[in-house]
């Protein structure tokens, strides 16, 4: 017995079997790269309303990029020993969850017209006659701000970093984030990559929104700031 497909993006109908069994149509397996054995978390919200999520696959998405950042702060607070460990995860789990929130504002955004293309944009005109790659790259409103921001120095790096997933975008690190493919491209060489770009691939469209730009530290900082 198979469930019936999607009905729009992010919606699906599911059958519940003759034994409680839930039975998701093909298309939501495969987005959600279900293996059989695999746990999923309901959590009960408000006038019947349920959230699912896959809480293993949440736990640990981000620990070769802010792993070491997480476990300055923790340990500057004293935490140690299992209560460190456990706490490392849920901060891990909660950024996770802030970039797949992001990614998810960013879609929202597109769709209503309101992302920038960055070759768009008056004072990028001169770096933007860089040869264009298949997809186009948008900003939200922060990674815009983000721009404006950098040292003039960066500028010319930047651009051909944005070339570069115009190009190429799912060749660079994958951060892994639950449900949306998240993930960064360094700049910067002279500063060892001190700066990075966070971004995330439209499912169906040759279009990338980038999410974030700047130094790693900083980056860690603000996200931090949202799971408050």
């Amino acid at each position: 017995m198979e469930a019936k497909g999607g009905i729009g993006m992010n919606t699906y109908q599911v059958t519940v079997g003759p034994n409680g069994e839930i039975i998701m149509p093909s298309d939501l397996r495969a987005r959600l790269a279900l293996t059989e054995g695999e746990t999923l978390e309901i959590k009960f919200e408000s006038n019947k309303k349920f959230s699912v999520r896959q809480p293993e696959r949440i736990a640990g998405p981000l620990a070769d990029f802010f792993e070491d950042l997480i476990l300055n702060d923790l340990q500057s607070k004293g935490y140690g020993g299992n209560r460190l460990k456990d706490q490392l995860c849920l901060e891990k789990t909660n950024l996770s969850s802030v970039l797949d929130w992001l990614a998810e504002e960013a879609n929202k955004f597109r769709e209503r017209g309101e992302n920038t293309s960055w070759r768009s944009l008056p004072e990028w005109e001169e770096k933007s006659s860089l040869e264009r790659g298949v997809y186009h790259v948008l900003l939200s409103a922060r990674a815009e701000r983000d721009l404006a921001k950098l040292p003039e120095s960066l500028k010319s790096e930047a651009a051909h970093a944005l070339q570069q997933i115009e190009h190429d975008p799912s060749g660079f690190k994958r951060l892994r984030g639950p449900y949306y493919p998240i993930y960064r491209l360094a700049f910067n060489g002279k500063s060892a990559g001190q700066y990075r770009i966070i971004y995330t691939i439209m499912e169906n469209s040759p279009t990338v929104n980038v999410l974030v730009i700047g130094e790693r530290k900083g980056i860690y900082s603000w996200l931090k700031g949202l799971t408050c």
